[in-house]
C-alpha cells in the first residue's frame, strides 16, 4: 500500500475547513438576499397602495366615481366601465 505523502492530510483538513466556511458564507448571502427581497416587497406594496389612493382621488376629482359608492355616477352597483374596480 502506498504511503500518504506528508502534508496531504493537512491539505485535506484545510479544504474541509474552507468548505465549511464557504457553506456558512453562502448561507449568510442567501439570508441577506432574502431579507433584501422582503424589504423590497414591502416598499413595492406601500408604493402600490399610494398609487391606488392617488388614482382614486383623481377619479373622484374628475367625477368618474361617486364618493358614496365608489362607482361611476348613474351606474348600478356592480357595474362600471371595463377594468374599473370598486374603491377600496
Amino acid at each position: 500500500m502506498p504511503k500518504t505523502p506528508p502534508g496531504v492530510f493537512q491539505l485535506w483538513e484545510s479544504n474541509a475547513t474552507l468548505n465549511r466556511g464557504s457553506a456558512q458564507s453562502a448561507e449568510s448571502a442567501v439570508l441577506r438576499v432574502t431579507a433584501q427581497q422582503g424589504e423590497l416587497l414591502e416598499l413595492l406594496a406601500e408604493d402600490l397602495a399610494k398609487r391606488r389612493r392617488d388614482a382614486l382621488q383623481l377619479e373622484l376629482a374628475l367625477g368618474l366615481r361617486s364618493p358614496e359608492t365608489g362607482q361611476a355616477p348613474g351606474v348600478p352597483a356592480g357595474q362600471g366601465y371595463p377594468g374599473m374596480r370598486p374603491a377600496p
